[in-house]
């Protein structure tokens, strides 16, 4: 059964996939989000810590998705599959 937070870490994971592709990372992006993976909690707490400052650049709510999308692992591995290649077989 699928969560309502695991729909909105989907929704956070296509969203930056995208986003790291347009800037033109998204190659790269695989091998920093599994050296990042381990982690990922703190940058989460990071996040929550500097909201104040950082809301003069992004909304607080995207903030707080990011930070929760941080805090799983499972949608960190998500996020490195949707960026990753296909494989050619």
């Amino acid at each position: 059964m699928i969560s309502q937070s695991d729909l909105g870490h989907e929704d956070m994971v296509q969203m930056w996939a995208s986003r790291l592709q347009n800037w033109g990372i998204g190659g790269f992006a695989p091998l920093v989000v599994g050296i990042v993976r381990p982690f990922g909690f703190l940058g989460a707490q990071a996040l929550v810590l500097l909201s104040p400052i950082l809301t003069i650049f992004s909304p607080a709510a995207e903030i707080d998705r990011l930070a929760a999308l941080l805090e799983s692992p499972e949608a960190l591995d998500r996020l490195a599959d949707a960026l990753s290649p296909p494989d050619r077989t």
